[in-house]
C-alpha cells in the first residue's frame, strides 16, 4: 500500500505517521484481480471501497476531513470471502489550515560598543546577528534575505527558533522576509521584510 500527497508545496510519497495538506490522497497497490478493497478509519468507519483491476491494480481516492486517521483494510473476493485479517493501520493526520504568521522577530546585535536588539530599519555593526523568534511549534520558518531564500530553521516544540548566518553579512541592507510551513506542509504567505543595515566600517577621523 503507499498513498500519496499532490498538493504543493510538497507533494510526495508518505509513511505512516505524517501529516499532509491533501485532504484526497491518493491510496494504491494490488490484490487479487477482481476482489474488493474496504477501507475503514478506526476500524469501524467506512470510507469507502476500490475495485482491483486485472492486473491486481486498484486506487482509492477519498475525501477526508481535517484531523487523525488510522486507516486499514480488508479484502473480499468475488464469491463473498473476506480476507482473515486486516492490514497494518496506516496512521496519518489531515491538516489543510494555514498557519499562523511569524509570532516575534528579534535581530540582536551582540559586538561592542552598542550591544542591543536591532529595530526594522536600524544599523548594526555585528555581521554574524542572531536572529530568533516565535511560531507555531514543530513547523519551519523559511527565511529569506533580500527575497533569497538563506535558511529553513526547525521551531522547536516551544515555539522558538534561532538562526545566525554565515558565512558573514555583507555591508549594507538586509531585508528579511519569513514564510512559516507546518508539518502537513501549509504555508503561510511571506511577512513584511524586516530590514538591518549593516555598516561595521569605522568612519574616518576627523580631518
Amino acid at each position: 500500500l503507499t498513498v500519496s500527497d499532490n498538493v504543493s508545496p510538497v507533494m510526495a510519497l508518505l509513511n505512516s505517521g505524517d501529516s499532509t495538506n491533501d485532504s484526497t490522497p491518493t491510496f494504491s497497490g494490488h490484490a487479487e484481480a477482481g476482489t474488493t478493497v474496504t477501507f475503514y478509519n478506526n476500524g469501524t468507519q467506512l470510507l469507502g471501497t476500490a475495485v482491483a483491476d486485472g492486473n491486481g491494480v486498484w486506487i482509492f481516492e477519498p475525501t477526508l476531513g481535517n484531523g487523525d486517521y488510522s486507516i486499514t483494510t480488508t479484502v473480499t473476493d468475488k464469491a463473498g470471502n473476506v480476507s482473515t485479517s486486516i492490514s497494518p493501520a496506516f496512521e496519518l493526520k489531515v491538516d489543510t489550515v494555514k498557519p499562523e504568521p511569524i509570532g516575534s522577530f528579534v535581530v540582536t546585535d551582540s559586538v561592542t560598543p552598542v550591544t542591543t536588539n536591532v529595530g526594522n530599519g536600524g544599523a548594526t555593526n555585528d555581521t554574524l546577528p542572531v536572529i530568533r523568534g516565535t511560531a507555531e511549534p514543530n513547523s519551519n520558518v523559511i527565511l529569506f534575505d533580500n527575497d533569497k531564500w538563506v535558511a529553513t530553521i526547525e521551531v522547536n516544540g516551544a515555539g522558538d527558533w534561532r538562526y545566525q548566518p554565515t558565512p558573514a553579512l555583507t555591508q549594507g541592507s538586509h531585508g528579511y522576509n519569513s514564510i512559516v510551513e507546518d508539518a502537513a506542509g501549509n504555508q503561510r504567505d511571506a511577512s513584511e521584510p524586516y530590514v538591518i543595515i549593516v555598516d561595521s566600517i569605522a568612519p574616518d577621523a576627523v580631518t
